[in-house]
C-alpha cells in the first residue's frame, strides 16, 4: 500500500512491508499493459510503500537499497514481458533521492519524452547534470540485470514565486536508456 505518514515513530513491520514490495515487483512477471496509448507518452507505477519506509530519519540505506532493487526487478519483468508488437515502448526504473517516495517504474511510449527525462537541462527554474563521480548501484549493492543501463542526474531547482530555498536531489534511471548521456559502469 502506498501511503504518506507524517510520523517520527519507528516503522513497524519492515520485513513484512519489504516482502509485500517483493510480491508487487514479482506481479509484473509475464505482465505488460495492453492498453498503452501513444498519446499518453508514458505510464507509471509508483513504489507502493509507506513514505516513512524510504524517507525520514528512520529510513536507512539498507531499506532504501532493497526498495530500489525491487523497482529494478519490476522494470526487468516488464521488459521481459513486453510483447513483440510493442517494441517502441521503453521501460525504466526511476529512483529519486532524497524523496524516494516519488520513485517509480515507467513505460514510455514516446521516445522523445523518454529522452527528455534523461537528458541534462537548464532553464530559469534550475538545471540538471550527469552524475559521473558516483554510482548508486555500487553504493547500494544493487544487482543490475544484463543489458540494463544506469544514468544518474543531479537536480537543482530554485524556489518559485519569490519563495526562499531550493531543492537539490538526484534521479537515477535503470533500464532501457537510448541516448548519449554518460551511463554508469555496471
Amino acid at each position: 500500500m502506498r501511503r504518506i505518514a507524517f510520523s517520527n515513530k519507528k516503522v513497524r513491520g519492515v520485513t513484512r512491508r519489504l516482502k509485500a514490495l517483493s510480491r508487487w515487483a514479482n506481479s509484473f512477471k509475464d505482465y505488460f499493459p495492453d492498453d498503452l496509448a501513444q498519446s499518453c507518452r508514458y505510464r507509471n507505477f509508483k513504489i507502493p510503500v509507506l513514505a516513512t519506509l524510504v524517507e525520514g530519519k528512520q529510513a536507512t540505506d539498507a531499506i532504501r537499497s532493497q526498495c530500489a532493487q525491487q523497482l529494478i526487478n519490476a522494470c526487468q519483468h516488464l521488459i521481459d514481458a513486453r510483447p513483440s508488437d510493442a517494441p517502441d515502448c521503453l521501460v525504466v526504473a526511476s529512483i529519486a533521492l532524497p524523496d524516494m517516495f516519488s520513485s517509480e517504474v515507467c513505460i514510455y511510449t514516446d521516445r522523445d519524452y523518454h529522452r527528455a527525462h534523461m537528458q541534462p537541462w537548464h532553464d530559469q527554474h534550475g538545471h540538471s547534470q550527469p552524475i559521473t563521480d558516483q554510482n548508486l548501484a555500487e553504493q547500494w549493492g544493487l544487482k543490475i540485470p544484463e543489458g540494463m543501463q544506469c544514468v544518474g542526474l543531479s537536480l537543482e531547482f530554485k524556489a518559485l514565486d519569490g519563495l526562499e530555498g531550493e531543492f537539490r536531489g538526484q534521479r537515477w534511471y535503470f533500464g532501457e536508456i537510448t541516448h548519449s548521456v554518460p551511463t554508469q559502469p555496471r
